[in-house]
């Protein structure tokens, strides 16, 4: 089994920005860049020494905690002297200014340096051939979200919420988020019975991320079923797939693509406007649309070597750009195993 991210530096990402800074607005921008940290831990961090609150930043993605990455973030009315913070393994570089803040999406996308190990002969072999044939035709991988998405309970978390099953989300919030558990374990012992209470004490946006990731895991199940149906990747005739939603109209799909959403639906014992959630709206999820497929056209190998961690195996460092929402790791583990056996076994 190959392996990523044995070091953070083994995985570098840098954020394709829109631009359009000025000379003046409310938001101050900089190029944060950050070892070992969550963009959210990275953000508290600087909030703590600017002593500003966290609302005032904006940023466009949440970028790995494993890996060095380089990403923009807005400020409001930051002062470009916060560049001159010093914090152990974050740094800010000011930009420009902004009339807005840089909020979740405003970005083109990712670029990506990254050090593949523990490889046998044969994955260097595939690299190699997956190089050399995407430089004649893009290769089009199956745009699943990746594992990053879910963490160990995200979308069972997001179904008990939209499915209406409070107590069962609480529960695996209390379980799993030890980020977040604290304040609602506390609420929930004064008040048993009131569990929206208990979750309203998470915040909003950590609520609706439960809520998107269940319709993540809905999206690879029905991706990955189309594809065991006609295994043919690379010929990609599923150009768009629904992230369902209470906005998602089944019977407005593709007929393969009708009848795998109303089974998948079924089994889930879900329906489109289940994602209207009347006790908790601010819950509520349109859904859209999402590719079935990516590409990375710029893909290409920098290095191949023997890997000094692991005996006996090679390295491999290669570099490529990503259109935002697609996953680095995807594109990897079908380089290197093909298509999973099961959604759930994705990186």
């Amino acid at each position: 089994m190959h392996a990523l991210k044995h070091f953070p530096e083994d995985f570098a990402v840098r954020e394709i920005p829109l631009g359009g800074l000025s000379d003046t607005g409310d938001y101050a921008v900089f190029e944060m860049r950050k070892r070992n940290y969550t963009t959210q831990d990275a953000l508290k961090r600087i909030a703590e020494e600017a002593r500003k609150p966290l609302k005032d930043f904006g940023f466009a993605g949440n970028k790995d905690r494993k890996a060095v990455t380089a990403q923009h973030i807005s400020v409001f009315r930051g002062s470009p002297s916060l560049q001159d913070l010093s914090l152990a393994d974050i740094s800010l570089t000011f930009k420009g200014f902004s009339p807005r803040k840089i909020a979740l999406g405003d970005l083109e996308g990712n670029s990506f340096t990254i050090t593949i190990r523990n490889i046998d002969g044969a994955g260097i072999e595939r690299i190699k051939k997956f190089e050399k044939e995407n430089k004649k035709t893009p290769s089009h991988i199956p745009n699943y979200f990746g594992p990053q998405r879910f963490s160990s309970a995200n979308h069972l978390i997001g179904k008990a919420l939209v499915t209406r099953d409070f107590r069962n989300a609480i529960g695996l919030v209390l379980q799993h988020d030890n980020e977040h558990s604290s304040r609602a374990g506390m609420s929930l012992k004064e008040n048993p019975n009131n569990t929206i209470s208990a979750l309203r004490l998470l915040p909003a946006s950590t609520l609706r991320m439960y809520v998107h990731a269940y319709q993540s895991s809905l999206f690879n199940t029905l991706l990955h079923h189309l594809l065991a149906q006609n295994p043919a990747p690379l010929l990609p005739t599923i150009p768009l797939l629904p992230i369902i939603g209470f906005g998602t109209e089944i019977g407005e799909l593709e007929s393969h693509t009708q009848e795998a959403a109303n089974e998948l639906l079924q089994q889930e014992g879900v329906s489109p406007r289940d994602f209207i959630n009347r006790q908790m709206p601010e819950l509520s999820s349109e859904g859209g649309m999402r590719a079935a497929f990516f590409t990375a056209p710029d893909f290409r190998i920098t290095g191949i070597g023997e890997d000094e961690c692991f005996a006996g195996r090679e390295k491999a460092t290669v570099e490529f750009t990503l259109k935002k929402s697609c996953y680095a790791t995807v594109l990897l583990s079908y380089l290197l195993e093909g298509l999973p056996d099961a959604p759930d076994d994705l990186p």
